[in-house]
């Protein structure tokens, strides 16, 4: 089955689980948290833990598994070598001589009491099965469909040493401390010590249906009733473990992660491993959100040797992540200080209050348009983009690097669109597909203007620079958006030889690049005419510009200001006037 006919499935069957956790816990959670919760968990992100209290419940179970997932890896004390999901919902930890099974159950969080009582574990509500019936008949027991009984499995029994789990989030509570054993089970505690629990549990109050595979099967305190196997042979092999909160249960993982993998154990290693945390939580998720009836058994089985060359995969994945989020973090940073430099220079500048007040506004919606596409992971690579626009004409992805002019060099780019957006109502910035960086501004009758910067960092003179931005624009998937009045403004560019080499136009391939087309000589493509892609109007459409001519004007500006704002009517139209001056 591929990959996109999995995904629906997945989703839908997570969040079947979801709701049927929410409806026996008897918690409220909205629609928008539980598909929140369901897209932040299929996206390999991490869930917010500190949210809803039924969603921390949910996933308790998911860390358990991990954390053992971890440990089959890692620990000189993991003797097993398979950790498997099973189809009721518990974890089993398979070795050579041992199984473990293990039931996740979590109460709420609070910081006063949370404490497992006794009767939580054995009672019986409306005679269906405790915690322990679940956790000592459901897995030793098989359905013969052909009877419709459920009958004790003595493999288990002959071939291996039992052990069986609650794992929990509470506090300690003495009246469970009996329970609580070494990895070993081993507790010098008197085994008298479980005769109140035995004797609540020895009570003829069961009678649990259960459903399998469309049969109903039914448990009753028979199950128990054997000279040897009895109550008290479970509760031998038994043990409860606190795991912890779930804060707690996440960093002791991310603490192993970090001790078995490369690093200096510093912040960048611990987010790195949570990064792979992150991973193994998901791809538990995949494999459990699947319909059981219809896939094989060994889809919920964890194999050592096999989930080891995954987790080295997840190494080398979260390795680059990190690291690319670290470049991210980086040019977060350097861009924030841009922008600081230049609200700096507004607030420090001598335009009225109302003027300065319409210039940082600008400036704060551009910031915000950057840092939120970034934040909200619409475009992670948001500031690689405009790097790669305004330097190479292109929107890829990829680390840019930078030196101190560089810095200098965005400042009067960022500064150079605040300044073209200042004077319009509506602002709309690059689309993220596109080649060039772009900001479009509209006026109150909804005229447009679209200005773009094209730093070419002194690596060629104006008449290839202007060569370069047609031609990314011939390019550019979203050209067709370039329909209004477009001016680019060009910046460090290298100064031209006086003398020109003349070549035939009808000879070059060039030719629909290097100059703007005139009216009747250019050929036009039939295709882009009937498709509304008619490429060479753009290309007419573009007005090129030193961007010097931008800091000249608003010079001229703040020694003669408007009277309140940069958008009044004559103030734009000088503009206007400015920006049509060749």
């Amino acid at each position: 089955m591929s990959t996109q006919l999995k995904e629906p499935k997945i989703n839908a069957l997570l969040y079947k689980k979801i709701e049927d956790y929410i409806s026996k816990s008897g918690d409220k959670v909205t629609e928008e948290d539980k598909k929140s919760f369901v897209t932040t968990l299929l996206s390999g992100r991490s869930v917010d833990l500190s949210g809803v209290t039924a969603i921390r419940g949910f996933i308790y179970q998911y860390y358990v598994a991990t954390k053992y997932l971890v440990e089959m890896l890692f620990s000189e004390k993991a003797w097993w070598d398979k950790v498997i999901f099973e189809i009721l919902d518990d974890i089993a930890l398979y070795g050579d001589k041992n199984i473990r099974f293990i039931q996740a159950k979590t109460k709420r969080d609070s910081d006063v009491v949370n404490h497992l009582k006794l009767g939580e574990m054995h009672e019986r509500i409306k005679k269906k099965g405790s915690w322990l019936d679940k956790l000592f008949l459901l897995n030793l027991h098989i359905f013969d469909l052909n009877n419709n009984v459920p009958k004790r499995d003595d493999a288990f029994f002959d071939d291996y040493d039992l052990q069986f789990e609650l794992a929990i989030n509470t506090q300690y509570n003495k009246d469970i401390a009996v329970y609580e054993k070494d990895d070993d089970f081993y507790s010098e505690i008197d085994e008298k010590e479980y005769q109140k629990l035995i004797k609540s549990m020895d009570v003829d109050n069961l009678d649990w249906e259960v459903e399998y595979k469309g049969e109903k099967f039914r448990f009753s305190k028979v199950g128990y009733d054997d000279p040897i196997k009895d109550i008290s042979w479970y509760l031998k092999r038994f043990r409860v473990k606190r795991h912890g909160h779930i804060l707690a249960l996440r960093q002791e993982i991310i603490d192993n992660i970090m001790s078995n993998t490369t690093g200096n154990m510093d912040t960048f290693h611990s987010y790195k491993a949570s990064i792979i945390l992150d991973m193994i939580l998901l791809e538990v998720i995949k494999k459990t959100c699947q319909d059981s009836e219809n896939v094989s058994l060994d889809t919920f089985v964890f194999e050592k040797n096999s989930f080891r060359l995954q987790f080295n995969e997840w190494c080398e994945m979260a390795d680059h992540s990190a690291s690319e989020s670290a470049t991210r973090d980086n040019l977060h940073e350097k861009f924030t200080s841009c922008f600081d430099i230049i609200r700096a220079e507004f607030q420090n500048g001598a335009w009225k209050p109302n003027l300065k007040q319409e210039l940082l506004t600008t400036l704060t919606n551009l910031q915000q348009q950057l840092s939120s596409d970034v934040q909200s992971h619409r475009d992670p690579f948001a500031y690689h983009r405009f790097l790669h626009r305004i330097f190479n004409l292109n929107n890829f992805s990829t680390r840019l690097p930078l030196d101190d002019v560089d810095k200098v060099r965005i400042i009067n780019a960022l500064k150079t669109f605040v300044y073209c957006l200042v004077f319009y109502n509506e602002t709309e910035y690059t689309h993220m597909e596109s080649r060039l960086s772009v900001a479009k501004g509209l006026d109150s009758d909804q005229n447009g203007k679209i200005f773009s910067i094209y730093n070419t960092r002194k690596s060629i003179d104006m008449e290839w620079a202007k060569k370069a931005v047609r031609a990314a624009v011939m390019e550019c998937s979203v050209s067709e958006a370039y329909s209004h009045d477009f001016y680019c403004f060009v910046a460090d560019v290298r100064e031209g030889k006086s003398k020109k080499r003349s070549r035939r136009r009808t000879d070059s391939i060039h030719a629909s690049v290097t100059d703007a087309s005139q009216g009747d000589e250019q050929q036009v493509d039939m295709d882009d005419i009937f498709q509304g892609n008619e490429i060479t109007k753009h290309l007419e459409n573009i007005q090129f510009r030193p961007i010097n001519i931008v800091e000249n004007y608003f010079n001229y500006l703040e020694d003669d200001q408007p009277e309140s704002s940069f958008q009044e009517i004559d103030v734009i139209n000088d503009w206007n006037l400015e920006l049509s001056d060749e």
